[in-house]
Formats: C-alpha cells, sequence, structure tokens
C-alpha cells in the first residue's frame, strides 16, 4: 500500500521517519481539494497535455498567487511540494495547521500527521532536528536521503550545505507580507 513519510533530518546525517498509510490521504488529497474548493476544477487534473499541466500548476500554486488563502489550507498545500522543508522551530504552528485541516477534512491523514509530529518533535526524536520533510507518496524516491559520491551509503539531506529545498512557512510569510 502506498504511504506518505515525514523525515525529521538529524545533524549527524540521521533521519526519524514518520509513516502513514494511504498516499492518497495525502497530497492527493489535498490537490483534490484544492482542485475543486478554490480552483474550481471538478478533480484534480490528471492529464499530461498543455492544459492538464497549466491546471496542475493552478493548483499547486494556489497559495503564491492568492496570499488571501486562509493559512492553513496554504500551510498544507506547501507541506506537498517538492523540495518544501519545515523549519524545525516552526513544528509547533505547522501541527496546528495540519490539525485545523484535518479537523476540516476527516478522510485525509492530516490530524494523524499533526499527532504523530506533536508526539516526534515532544520526545527524544525530536531534538537537534535540522529540517522536517514530506515524500507525499511511496511511489518515488525520496529527496531527503541523499547516496554519497560512490553510491554506498546514504545520509539524509543537511539543509545547511545541501541546495534546492525551500522553507515552507518562510515562503508563507513573504508571500503574505509582499500581498499586505
Amino acid at each position: 500500500m502506498s504511504r506518505t513519510e515525514i523525515f525529521l533530518l538529524q545533524p549527524n546525517g540521521g533521519v526519524h521517519v514518520l509513516e502513514f498509510r494511504n498516499a492518497w490521504r495525502g497530497a492527493m488529497y489535498v490537490w483534490n481539494d484544492i482542485a475543486k474548493r478554490y480552483c474550481g476544477f471538478e478533480r484534480f487534473p490528471l492529464g499530461f497535455d498543455d492544459k492538464g499541466k497549466e491546471q496542475q500548476m493552478d493548483v499547486w500554486n494556489y497559495g503564491n498567487r492568492n496570499p488571501d488563502m486562509p493559512e492553513h489550507d496554504a500551510i498544507v498545500l506547501l507541506s506537498t511540494m517538492d523540495h518544501a522543508l519545515l523549519e524545525p522551530d516552526q513544528w509547533e504552528r505547522l501541527a496546528e495547521a495540519f490539525e485545523k485541516y484535518g479537523s476540516e477534512h476527516p478522510d485525509s491523514s492530516y490530524s494523524e500527521q499533526a499527532a504523530a509530529l506533536r508526539q516526534a518533535m515532544e520526545s527524544e526524536a525530536g531534538k537537534d532536528v535540522t529540517g522536517i520533510g514530506w515524500l507525499q507518496t511511496s511511489v518515488c524516491d525520496t529527496e531527503w536521503l541523499i547516496w554519497d559520491e560512490d553510491g554506498e551509503e546514504r545520509r539524509s539531506y543537511d539543509p545547511s550545505k545541501d541546495e534546492g529545498h525551500l522553507w515552507i512557512l518562510a515562503q508563507i510569510d513573504e508571500t503574505r507580507a509582499e500581498a499586505a
């Protein structure tokens, strides 16, 4: 069965992984919701023609283009994007957004993700976390575990030296500040 994974990245190259069954209750659930509720589509477009790709981008970028979107929806949506990392000192803000979204959408996995994230961050696993990332579907490889140059060992992504990520809440705050 497919799954959603949350990666608590550690400074020593380690990682603590939280797993949730059925990835359709994660990102795809959110994309369908945003497509219907905000973009006026019947569902998230799965077509790969130009129109389908354009509509997918409309859904994925909705929060960036519409800063009046409720913050919890924008946070949840941005957490589904590739390369999106959560700033470790902002985990409670994200957990609150996930809890709110999960209470509004009980068929999603966001209440479960919020509870597991709270439990992990309040435990030993949450100490010294350098970033929190997601793998929204288990059909692709994670970007949060990196092979060394020899292809021998994997280490966790290190946001202090690895490049290509975006900080979720910095992005949200910047988008909203620019609109104000």
